[in-house]
Protein backbone atom coordinates (compact mmCIF):
# COMPACT_ATOMS: atom_id res chain seq x y z
CA UNK A 1 0.00 0.00 0.00
CA UNK A 2 1.43 3.29 -0.71
CA UNK A 3 1.52 6.11 1.27
CA UNK A 4 -0.47 8.72 -0.79
CA UNK A 5 -3.56 8.19 -2.56
CA UNK A 6 -4.35 6.64 -5.90
CA UNK A 7 -1.18 5.73 -8.17
CA UNK A 8 -0.01 1.91 -9.23
CA UNK A 9 -0.82 -0.12 -6.12
CA UNK A 10 -2.93 -3.49 -5.17
CA UNK A 11 -6.29 -2.78 -4.42
CA UNK A 12 -7.09 -4.09 -0.80
CA UNK A 13 -10.21 -5.25 -0.19
CA UNK A 14 -12.49 -4.06 2.69
CA UNK A 15 -11.50 -4.88 6.64
CA UNK A 16 -12.76 -4.46 10.26
CA UNK A 17 -11.35 -1.73 12.32
CA UNK A 18 -9.59 -3.79 15.04
CA UNK A 19 -10.98 -3.75 18.82
CA UNK A 20 -7.83 -1.93 20.11
CA UNK A 21 -8.32 1.00 18.21
CA UNK A 22 -7.94 4.00 20.57
CA UNK A 23 -11.58 5.28 19.53
CA UNK A 24 -13.93 2.97 20.50
CA UNK A 25 -16.72 4.58 18.00
CA UNK A 26 -14.56 3.39 15.10
CA UNK A 27 -13.64 -0.53 16.64
CA UNK A 28 -15.75 -3.14 14.78
CA UNK A 29 -16.42 -0.73 12.06
CA UNK A 30 -16.02 -2.13 8.17
CA UNK A 31 -13.29 0.45 6.67
CA UNK A 32 -13.52 0.33 2.48
CA UNK A 33 -9.38 0.61 0.83
CA UNK A 34 -10.90 1.71 -2.14
CA UNK A 35 -12.99 5.15 -3.40
CA UNK A 36 -16.00 4.60 -4.30
CA UNK A 37 -16.05 4.55 -8.44
CA UNK A 38 -19.60 6.37 -8.39
CA UNK A 39 -18.08 9.90 -7.08
CA UNK A 40 -19.53 12.88 -7.76
CA UNK A 41 -17.21 15.13 -10.02
CA UNK A 42 -17.93 17.61 -7.55
CA UNK A 43 -16.33 15.41 -4.38
CA UNK A 44 -12.53 16.51 -3.45
CA UNK A 45 -11.03 12.93 -4.15
CA UNK A 46 -12.89 12.82 -7.38
CA UNK A 47 -9.46 11.80 -9.47
CA UNK A 48 -9.16 9.13 -7.45
CA UNK A 49 -12.21 7.28 -8.25
CA UNK A 50 -12.03 3.44 -7.73
CA UNK A 51 -8.37 3.95 -6.71
CA UNK A 52 -6.61 2.63 -3.25
CA UNK A 53 -6.83 5.27 -1.00
CA UNK A 54 -3.20 4.66 0.36
CA UNK A 55 -1.51 4.74 3.72
CA UNK A 56 -2.08 7.67 4.95
CA UNK A 57 -6.30 8.26 4.35
CA UNK A 58 -6.11 4.42 6.14
CA UNK A 59 -5.02 5.90 8.79
CA UNK A 60 -6.55 9.53 9.29
CA UNK A 61 -9.86 7.39 8.82
CA UNK A 62 -9.17 5.33 11.58
CA UNK A 63 -8.14 8.16 13.90
CA UNK A 64 -4.91 7.26 14.09
CA UNK A 65 -2.87 10.10 11.98
CA UNK A 66 -3.17 12.81 14.98
CA UNK A 67 -1.98 10.18 17.61
CA UNK A 68 1.01 9.60 15.27
CA UNK A 69 1.78 12.97 14.65
CA UNK A 70 1.82 13.88 18.30
CA UNK A 71 4.13 10.69 18.64
CA UNK A 72 6.09 12.10 16.16
CA UNK A 73 6.59 15.25 18.33
CA UNK A 74 4.46 17.28 16.53
CA UNK A 75 6.21 16.40 13.31
CA UNK A 76 4.50 15.27 10.16
CA UNK A 77 4.78 11.50 9.66
CA UNK A 78 7.03 10.03 6.70
CA UNK A 79 6.12 8.39 3.51
CA UNK A 80 9.14 5.69 4.17
CA UNK A 81 10.68 4.31 6.92
CA UNK A 82 14.75 4.28 6.37
CA UNK A 83 14.46 0.70 6.29
CA UNK A 84 12.11 0.87 3.44
CA UNK A 85 14.22 3.36 1.93
CA UNK A 86 17.26 0.81 1.74
CA UNK A 87 15.47 -1.78 0.51
CA UNK A 88 13.79 -0.02 -2.12
CA UNK A 89 16.85 1.45 -3.20
CA UNK A 90 18.94 -1.35 -2.77
CA UNK A 91 15.94 -3.09 -5.52
CA UNK A 92 16.83 0.19 -7.79
CA UNK A 93 20.69 -0.88 -7.66
CA UNK A 94 20.08 -4.70 -8.62
CA UNK A 95 17.96 -3.97 -11.47
CA UNK A 96 20.29 -1.41 -12.62
CA UNK A 97 23.06 -3.68 -12.58
CA UNK A 98 21.04 -6.32 -14.28
CA UNK A 99 20.25 -4.54 -16.81
CA UNK A 100 23.22 -2.83 -17.25
CA UNK A 101 25.19 -6.62 -17.90
CA UNK A 102 22.15 -7.45 -20.24
CA UNK A 103 22.99 -4.58 -22.48
CA UNK A 104 26.31 -5.87 -22.39
CA UNK A 105 25.77 -9.39 -23.18
CA UNK A 106 27.80 -10.47 -26.66
CA UNK A 107 25.53 -11.12 -29.26
CA UNK A 108 27.81 -13.88 -30.83
CA UNK A 109 26.04 -16.34 -27.95
CA UNK A 110 22.93 -15.99 -29.22
CA UNK A 111 22.29 -19.25 -31.24
CA UNK A 112 19.16 -19.93 -33.49
CA UNK A 113 19.66 -23.38 -33.21
CA UNK A 114 16.61 -25.59 -32.29
CA UNK A 115 17.48 -28.02 -29.33
CA UNK A 116 15.62 -31.50 -29.20
CA UNK A 117 15.36 -34.06 -26.16
CA UNK A 118 16.08 -37.78 -27.34
CA UNK A 119 13.34 -40.08 -27.35
CA UNK A 120 14.02 -42.77 -24.48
Amino acid sequence: MNVRLGGEQRSMHATCIPDDNPHPELQGKVQIMVFDKDLSPDHSDFKFAGKPKGMRRVLEERGLMAELTWLNGGKPIPGDCSECKQSRKEQERIAQENAIAMAGQDKSEETDEDYTIPAQ
